[in-house]
């Protein structure tokens, strides 16, 4: 019940119905868009100022036109639950994140033909908008066409195709709607199909858009389904779950997605899932066409106990029955999870769409198999099939229900803790100006395995441990940060690299530990350097004197100028303690507790300047930024920052930011989240508790830029689709002016 379309190589996917909660739309305006070249999925939110003609919105259909997407009908719930069809017709502008009303019509109520109307099919060909609607009186039922072209608004064409509850036309509920090449004004063929739920057999029933006679449709039109493998007896035991029209590697191509069985040497019966693609053509004159469908491939998920195809000998596929099949014949899509019909209302619960020049991509939801994940949820997948790739198709997938497939992809599954893990640490690289050029250099805590287990954890005795790269030279120098006495391998720091008195200087603030005294969560305070000397393997780890040293924080973001200026904003602060039971008595009452801090976002940026010597260096002066005055977090919610964590902040030299109007130097702030969650685990392995994290538009489409001679913050809106999307715990480098 959801829109979906694919544009520049990006598969946009909005509203729909929650699988877990089958009656309550999801309440959107934005986006979820999937890299379909790197499979990285983001959230688009969009700006819906129009009376919300986006948000909560099911059963619409998107589509790309040019360099837009637009939204055709669909059904929205009111504030008392009462839903409505929509009938209109929307664009998305790409580079203002901003929905407009591109046409909208009359929405009329009663009877005598003009009752409730609900859209059920529309596709864009060329600059025509093809659609077709059902009008929903109970006194007048029908089924109607329009065309309109897209530059103009204006309607071409307008008719109905059924009419009354006896038409043949009104027997087959419409799935599917395409061109298949010019014929006069009307190029347009519909798919339409008798079963959809449970009834037992798969006919689909083709009728063409003629605009002759009364009704101005031709059909049921004959056709065939020819195949290149042999058919076999006991077929039937599929179950189509959806079909679509589409133009594969600009081929008219017929998919259908089903749920079915196939029969392997060493096991039969085995439950797939299969897609069908049949190429289409028509043969003869208007009013007495044929279509013939050829099957072409055939893309299957295996089971979860299984890794391959091989010793696969039979699969049941709709229109044809049983064929007789081997591991060559079929395209191996990774498991995604069982896929099935959410609920009796969902007519369809995969949706398949074009990927121009390159495939088709699809995306439902699947449930976990019960062996491999006790709770058993719907979750999202997608798959992409590159069929232009080589001469092997690539097919990627993405699902919360591959890790069950093998031992390979449990491995996988488990390096989501190590993950994040390596991210909580807060290691990024950075650049050590040298007479043989810039170097790159990280610095990290040494990890160990788990006696008996497959996680890593801090090896708390073992020194840090880092690496100097020569990109140029192609050389690595290894380098031995021997541990301070109360270094405690904190995760969640800030760093950065500044210079003092000529010598590239690594500093270090922040983060969290757990003490083992009293098992409480505590923050690192203070600064660490790190004085780097290129001709020695083992560098000094020192700690930095000073009357304002930062209190502790955690995922918090320091910037360094070259010239010992020190900037750090946000991060966690631990707000307060409160009692948490963890020992009860015989009548379940707590007996013992221990301090549990809360954390809180901060706001606050900070300046420090860098001073000393190499051998004692020193915090000379602390301060904190305060905005000018005119800049009042109360007064206006896009003056300045909201507070935040997992962000970066970059320093951005005077020349750089010169173009821009500024005689000073500037500190630019990017992404992070709201969670107040120190550990990044239990996020990174929920996808809704990271979508949430995420979730306030100022972490998706917002960069924040610092003067810092006007103590004035400025934001930076993003433009297009190509900008970063929303981001925590990431790394952030400015070269020029990119």
């Amino acid at each position: 019940m959801f829109g979906a379309t694919v544009l520049d190589d990006k598969a946009f996917f909005h509203g729909g119905i929650l699988s877990n909660e089958a009656t309550i739309p999801v309440n959107s305006s934005g986006f979820e868009v999937l890299d379909l070249k790197t499979m990285a999925p983001m959230i688009v939110q969009i700006d819906d100022k129009n009376n919300s003609v986006l948000s909560s919105r099911y059963r619409h259909q998107l589509a790309a036109w040019k360099n837009t997407i637009l939204a055709v009908g669909g059904q929205i719930d009111d504030d008392f639950g009462v839903s409505r069809h929509i009938i209109n017709v929307l664009v998305l502008n790409l580079n203002q994140r901003l929905w407009e009303v591109k046409k909208q019509f009359i929405q009329r109520s009663g009877a005598s033909g003009q009752g409730d109307v609900m859209i059920d099919a529309s596709v864009v060909s060329g600059d025509q908008l093809l659609v077709t609607f059902l009008q929903l009186d109970p006194t007048n039922f029908g089924r109607s066409f329009f065309s309109m072209n897209l530059n103009n608004q204006e309607v071409d064409y307008n008719f109905n195709v059924a009419y009354g509850a006896g038409e043949k036309v009104l027997d087959w509920p419409l799935l599917s709607l395409m061109t298949l090449g010019k014929d006069g004004d009307f190029p347009h063929i519909l798919l339409q199909s008798k079963r959809l739920l449970s009834k037992p057999d798969n006919d689909t029933a083709w009728f063409e858009i003629t605009g002759k006679g009364e009704i101005g449709v031709d059909g049921p039109l004959p056709f065939t389904a020819s195949t290149a493998h042999w058919t076999l007896p006991g077929g039937g035991r599929s179950k189509v779950l959806s079909l679509k029209l589409l133009r594969v590697l600009d081929k008219p191509t017929l998919l259908i997605w089903a749920v079915t069985k196939a029969d392997f040497a060493d096991s039969r019966g085995q439950t797939v899932n299969a897609v069908s693609l049949w190429d289409v053509s028509m043969n003869g004159v208007m009013g007495k066409r044929n279509v013939s469908l050829r099957l072409s491939r055939i893309a299957m998920t295996l089971p979860s106990n299984m890794t391959s195809a091989a010793g696969l000998q039979s699969i049941d596929l709709p229109l044809v029955g049983k064929l007789s099949v081997g591991a060559k014949d079929v395209m191996v899509m990774p498991y995604i999870g069982n896929v099935d019909l959410v609920s009796e209302l969902d007519y369809t619960n995969v949706d398949m769409q074009q990927w121009p020049g390159k495939g088709f991509i699809i995306r439902g939801s699947s449930m976990t198999d019960p062996h491999c994940q006790p709770i058993v949820t719907w979750q999202p997948f997608v798959v992409a099939v590159n069929l232009a790739a080589s001469a092997k198709p690539a097919i990627r997938a993405l699902s919360n229900s591959t890790f069950c497939s093998s031992r390979l992809a449990q491995l996988r599954a488990a390096a989501i803790v190590g993950d994040a893990a390596a991210m909580e640490t807060g290691a990024k690289l950075h650049r050590v100006d040298s007479s043989q050029g810039p170097l790159l250099m990280i610095l990290s805590s040494e990890r160990k395995t788990r006696p008996g287990g497959q996680l890593l954890q801090l090896d708390i005795h073992a020194p840090l441990r880092g690496a100097l790269v020569d990109l140029d030279g192609h050389s690595v120098q290894n380098l031995s940060v021997p541990l301070l006495g109360d270094y405690q391998h904190p995760v969640g720091i800030a760093s950065c690299t500044t210079y003092l008195n000529g010598t590239a200087v690594y500093l270090q603030t922040g983060g969290w530990y757990h003490n083992d005294d009293d098992s409480t969560q505590q923050a690192q305070p203070g600064v660490i350097a790190v004085p780097i000397n290129l001709s020695q393997p083992v560098q000094p780890m020192l700690k930095v004197t000073g009357s304002s040293e930062p209190k502790g924080t955690a995922y918090s973001s320091l910037a360094c100028s070259a010239q010992g200026e020190i900037y750090m904003y946000g991060g966690l602060v631990i707000d307060r303690y409160k009692a948490t039971p963890i020992n009860h008595d015989e009548e379940g009452k707590p007996d013992s507790s221990h301090a549990e801090p809360v954390w809180a976002s901060s706001g606050n940026l900070q300046a420090m300047r860098l001073s000393g010597s190499t051998v004692a260096p020193t915090l000379s002066k602390s301060w904190k930024l305060v905005p000018s005055a005119s800049q009042n977090r109360t007064d206006s919610s896009t003056s300045i920052p909201s507070p935040r964590s997992g962000h970066t902040l970059t320093y951005l030299p005077q020349e750089t930011v010169a173009s821009m109007g500024l005689s000073s130097g500037a500190l630019l702030l990017f992404g992070g989240s709201n969670s107040s969650n120190p550990s990044l685990i239990s996020t990174l392995a929920d996808m809704t508790a990271a979508a949430e994290a995420l979730a306030d538009v100022d972490f998706d489409r917002s960069a924040w830029l610092f003067d810092l001679k006007a103590h004035k913050w400025s934001k930076l809106q993003a433009q297009g689709l190509n900008t970063p999307p929303g981001l925590m715990h990431h790394s952030a480098a400015v070269v020029g002016t990119q």
